[in-house]
């Protein structure tokens, strides 16, 4: 099969009515090429009573073979009586935090329950404990079940994690070097656009790890794939075992000649397999339709009793439909979750947006039903239309509390950032705005610190201003505590918004009041009357009882009464 004929026939597989949905289809291609590489990391799991080999990424394009490759070290690990425990990254708005490493923790004490790490490793009652505790808790674990066997960890899709799991990762890599423990992490390079943000955090694991970097497979190897087709293939999927996978399952047939080569190629090989996808997708039964979307819309959360229900297919029909749409490729080995993000991108494109919306809706109260964290049904209402969109609104908001509780501050800034997604600039919106916007601005100033977090508190500032509400604006301007600037414009600029704030706000809320004063305190240490503010602010709070207010009240006397001549106070 030549470049040419493969790219011409893809296009034309992009026409739903150029290519029949096929009977018999081929079995799963075998594991072929990436020798060495797997010898390597056979080589590196560690041994009883002996250190181990630290952090490992493979690397590479999606569909390249990252996940098939450490698929055959687990094996090998089980085999020769390692404890292997699995974690699946995941970046679907719904998803816990640390996720990957709860999926850990779950497998290596042999239980099935808990989406939460922190009530896993530190209990329900530490409520003390901070990250770094969570994180110790985690690397105690790990190190007991390693020194009693030998431990293979398997991170899948780490550019999928969210940034506590990466920092935790770090943490248990550089911690655990003395147990007989290995950590193998699979990453997509480059990584998706919508995860650049995570970049850094890959930079810090990647200095500290060893790299196995997967290309695509050699034309001798295409060869054990498509026989005598080999060269063609090759120069449209460069290599690519997914793309060639599905080129075979497509059965295209053979034309004339040609080259793609190059960067270019890839792209092309890309944009053609969408196609190829689109174009199998579209030809099937409805009932296979209806349930691959609802496999997309359940993600990594979907069962046979999930996709019935939220269907209304039999389940016994569900187990049917699935078998055949594994045959076929299009759903994995060894589960019921589609075979590979390509797959749920092509059943986006095909299903009705209205169908999804209804699906993502039953799931919503499905999960809701069963328990599961508030962020996936959150996940779930946001895309379930416009008619659910405060519904959503409120459990973003919820489900960013509980991020908080978990340390998983990154977290809560992407919930709360979703939720403003969903709210509009009208008069409708402008309550909830201001709250979410501040809520938001707490958030990042618990990620980033305070100075940082400053253009967040203006914004919310800005939302308070619209709803015309002086309590609102008196709680943007009081922000969450109180704060110091080496900036003299950025003081002068947070000294105003106080003043104006205490203005509209007149003998209203004492609690507000003492924390606009403790704030206006700190941010002009030139007023004349700070000590008489700092004064009014205590008094003020006592009364009401505030600890928040009396925390930061009893700060701004300190920063009034702080100088050389009471240093040895």
């Amino acid at each position: 099969m030549s470049a040419s004929s493969v790219v011409q026939t893809m296009a034309a597989l992009s026409d739903p009515g150029s290519q029949a949905q096929p009977v018999n289809l081929p079995p799963r291609l075998p594991f072929v090429g990436r020798s060495s590489e797997l010898a390597e990391l056979i080589g590196a799991l560690p041994r009883a009573n002996t250190h181990g080999s630290g952090l490992w990424l493979v690397a590479g394009e999606a569909g390249i073979g990252k996940t098939r490759l450490v698929r055959e070290v687990a094996a090998a690990a089980d085999a020769s009586a390692h404890q292997v425990a699995w974690g699946q990254c995941w970046n679907g708005s719904g998803t816990p935090p640390y996720w990957p490493w709860t999926q850990v923790v779950r497998r290596l004490r042999g239980v099935d329950w808990g989406t939460e790490l922190r009530p896993l490793v530190l209990g329900d009652d530490d409520g003390d404990a901070d990250a770094f505790a969570l994180y110790d808790a985690v690397a105690t674990e790990l190190r007991r079940a390693a020194w009693s066997t030998p431990t293979l960890v398997v991170l899948d899709d780490l550019h999928l994690a969210d940034v506590g799991s990466l920092q935790l990762t770090r943490f248990v890599a550089g911690h655990l070097a003395d147990a007989p423990i290995q950590i193998l992490a699979t990453l997509r390079l480059p990584a998706p656009p919508d995860r650049r943000a995570i970049a850094p955090y890959l930079d810090e694991l990647a200095s500290t790890a060893r790299t196995i970097d997967l290309g695509g497979l050699e034309l001798g190897e295409v060869a054990q794939m498509v026989s005598d087709e080999a060269p063609g293939v090759r120069a449209v999927t460069g290599g690519n075992p997914l793309h060639i996978e599905h080129l075979v399952r497509a059965q295209l047939p053979p034309a004339a000649p040609a080259t793609v080569a190059g960067n270019g190629g890839r792209h092309r090989s890309s944009a053609a397999l969408g196609a190829v996808l689109t174009a199998r997708i579209t030809g099937m039964d409805a009932e296979s339709l209806d349930l691959l979307a609802a496999l997309e819309v359940l993600d990594h959360r979907a069962t046979v009793p999930a996709a019935a229900q939220i269907t209304g297919i039999d389940p016994e029909r569900v187990h049917d439909l699935a078998a055949a749409l594994r045959e076929a490729g299009l759903v994995e080995p060894d589960g019921i979750r589609l075979a590979h993000s390509l797959v749920a991108d092509a059943v986006a494109d095909v299903v009705p947006i209205s169908f999804r919306e209804d699906l993502h809706l039953a799931a919503a109260r499905l999960a809701a039903a069963d328990g599961a964290p508030i962020a996936v049904q959150a996940h779930h209402l946001h895309r379930a239309g416009s008619r659910h969109r405060r519904e959503a609104v409120d459990a973003w908001r919820e489900a960013a509390a509980v991020a908080a509780g978990s340390f998983a501050h990154d977290d809560a800034v992407d919930h709360l950032g979703r939720a403003l997604q969903l709210l509009g600039d009208g008069p409708g919106d402008a309550d909830v705005r201001a709250e979410v916007t501040l809520a938001l601005a707490g958030a990042v100033e618990r990620t980033v610190g305070s100075v940082a977090a400053d253009p967040a508190y203006r914004d919310a500032l800005e939302a308070a201003r619209r709803t015309a509400d002086p309590e609102a604006i008196a709680r943007a301007a009081a922000r969450h505590g109180i704060a110091f600037y080496s900036d003299p414009d950025v003081q002068l600029d947070r000294a105003e918004e106080c003043r104006s704030a205490l203005e509209g706000l007149g003998d209203g809320d004492p609690s507000l009041r003492a924390r606009l004063l403790a704030n206006l305190v700190a941010a002009d240490p030139r007023d004349p009357d700070r000590a008489e503010l700092a004064a009014s602010a205590v008094a003020l709070a006592r009364r009401t009882g505030d600890p928040e207010a009396i925390g930061v009240a009893l700060v701004s006397e300190q920063l009034v009464d702080l100088g050389p001549s009471t240093l040895v106070r």
